[in-house]
């Protein structure tokens, strides 16, 4: 049984947290939404909490210092947003995927403003990367087509990077710096690697 709101707002996970009673009630056939608030379920302070909770217990035992103390703090806000607002995992996938593409394009651009703002909007791509999952895990919404969609997005964004990257080095540098720029390449993809153990 759905709980729908009166003004229709979309709930995060806990916005309807029953207790033992409001369990016994809700098996007995009585409707969620007749069950009195810190009677039969818990008061509204603890949506938020309980949420925010949940998404700390989708902190992965091996996510590295960056993952932890930037990425991570930065999306499971972004995802309890979206929740609130009824994004799903699959949308904030493809937004992803957009935000790659602009840095794609802006990297390929060359100049120090194309290479510097694209570079960042690569931190940008990597914490909103985050989200989709973040969401999917909380809301019980992980699929495997959503995984396989998720994976092959973020290889070509990947590839984006890197191609986008070494295109904007040799416009800005000139081709003379081809093999420079190859291996700044080679830099930037062993360091995109280091980053998902950090």
């Amino acid at each position: 049984h759905e709980y729908v709101h009166p003004g229709n707002r979309k709930f995060m996970p806990g916005d309807r947290l029953l207790n033992l009673a409001g369990l016994q009630r809700l098996l007995a056939g009585t409707p969620i939404e007749d069950l009195r608030e810190g009677v039969e379920s818990f008061s509204a302070g603890a949506p938020g909490e309980v949420t925010w909770r949940l998404l700390l217990a989708t902190l992965k035992a091996g996510e590295g210092w960056v993952g932890r103390n930037i990425n991570r703090p930065i999306s499971f806000r972004m995802a309890a947003l979206a929740m609130r607002i009824g994004i799903t995992p699959n949308q904030i996938t493809w937004l992803t995927f957009l935000i790659a593409l602009v840095m794609a394009g802006l990297l390929g651009l060359g100049g120090a403003a194309g290479l510097a703002i694209g570079g960042a909007l690569y931190q940008v791509v990597s914490v909103v990367d985050c989200v989709d999952g973040d969401i999917a895990r909380v809301s019980y919404l992980s699929s495997r087509r959503g995984a396989a969609l998720d994976t092959t997005l973020d290889m070509i964004a990947n590839l984006g990077f890197m191609g986008g990257l070494g295109v904007g080095l040799v416009r800005t540098y000139g081709s003379e710096q081809l093999l420079a720029a190859g291996l700044l390449v080679g830099v930037a993809a062993t360091a995109m690697a280091f980053m998902t153990i950090l």
